[in-house]
């Protein structure tokens, strides 16, 4: 049916198109205005098929009644001269991506190893290990669809707003979360796209708080957030902002704060911005140390270690309680980087070693002086 639509259509729009390049100048204008509004029929009319076509298999706690679905695809189709249909819109279209009690464990429940870079389909030819969506057919079939209820909105949106000259223009965050949120798992690149292209920067913050904590999600916010500092502490020539692209992330991330260090004057939205971005690089940061302490076989939970202060204070000392000589070092290094006093490291580490290490009074004679455990306790008694 939309194929047939889009057919019955064509004729009209190449007649635009040959109208627009051979017309007199002073109809350009008019014969743009038309085209826009041909196309956004044609978006409608795309839209009221996918509604249908969603509508019939949700469940009453989706959407209330298949009734308001045809009330609402009505109500679309006869709006074509109502430019700010569409944020009304998406009161229904948010519903349409919560996750179903078949596969709500498998998207809310994702790994760390589960959650990677993913890559579009047109890149299997070069990438060896191209990302493949999970899920059964139907549900996959529903996401899809939705997704492209997104992709319509944010074409009609953005066709309204040429026709407005820019007079009515309607931010399109919500659409553009929505878009970026159902291609994190497909299409990583196109994802951190649409959170480019949000008129406001920190609404970016609610689409990475969704992902699961995991060294991509903190790369990928750090990032995010870098570019949008520089891009407020630097908006010089377009092919400078453009260049910033090329270079490596991480490269990046590091410029950004490095330039941000220690600078007093500035605005609130490059603190509020910069202050996620230290956030998430701290994050990240601490992330990689959970994974080295896993890699020594001490039981460490890794999204804790990251969000959670007191367990990372209580793991860090909790490293202090054995002879291993590399696991006692990476202990100390830790409590230097996260402000953990060394009288508190040696304390904890001296009262295991009487309590639990079953060493010898030699042994621990000579494990307390090796280490200056006694000179660096006495040296504050009043603790």
């Amino acid at each position: 049916m939309e194929a047939l639509y889009r057919n019955v259509r064509l004729p009209e729009q190449k007649l635009l198109n040959f109208s627009l390049a051979h017309c007199e100048p002073n109809a350009i204008e008019a014969l743009l205005h038309s085209r826009s509004l041909l196309q956004t029929k044609i978006l409608y009319f795309e839209l009221s098929e996918l509604m249908e076509e969603i509508g019939d298999p949700l469940d009453s706690d989706d959407l209330t009644t298949t009734g308001q679905i045809s009330k609402t695809t009505r109500t679309i189709l006869s709006s074509v001269s109502d430019v700010g249909w569409w944020t009304d819109t998406l009161h229904w279209v948010r519903p349409l991506h919560k996750p179903t009690n078949q596969n709500e464990e498998q998207s809310t429940g994702t790994s760390h190893k589960e959650l990677e870079f993913h890559y579009h389909p047109f890149y299997e030819t070069i990438q060896e290990k191209l990302a493949k969506e999970k899920g059964n057919t139907d549900s996959e079939k529903t996401e899809n669809n939705s997704t492209h209820i997104s992709e319509l909105l944010l074409q009609t949106q953005k066709l309204a707003e040429e026709r407005a000259e820019g007079s009515i223009e309607e931010p399109a965050t919500e659409v553009l979360i929505q878009l970026a949120d159902d291609c994190f798992l497909k299409d990583t690149a196109l994802a951190l796209a649409y959170l480019l292209a949000l008129p406001e920067s920190t609404n970016a913050y609610e689409c990475f708080e969704k992902l699961p904590n995991s060294a991509l999600t903190l790369q990928l916010a750090s990032y995010y957030y870098a570019l949008q500092v520089h891009s407020l502490l630097s908006p010089q020539v377009q092919d400078t902002q453009a260049s910033l692209y090329l270079h490596p992330p991480e490269h990046v991330v590091d410029h950004v704060i490095n330039s941000i260090r220690g600078r007093v004057e500035t605005g609130d939205d490059v603190k509020f911005l910069a202050s996620h971005l230290k956030r998430y690089h701290t994050q990240l940061a601490d992330f990689a140390q959970a994974r080295l302490l896993q890699g020594l076989g001490r039981g460490v939970d890794i999204g804790r270690f990251t969000q959670d202060e007191e367990y990372k204070r209580e793991t860090i000392l909790g490293l202090t309680m054995s002879v291993d000589d590399q696991i006692f070092e990476t202990a100390v290094a830790l409590a230097e980087r996260y402000d953990i006093s060394k009288w508190e490291m040696f304390m904890s580490h001296l009262e295991w070693l009487f309590t639990d290490s079953e060493l010898s009074t030699k042994q621990l004679q000579d494990r307390v002086s090796e280490r200056q455990i006694m000179t660096t306790l006495l040296a504050q008694p009043e603790k």
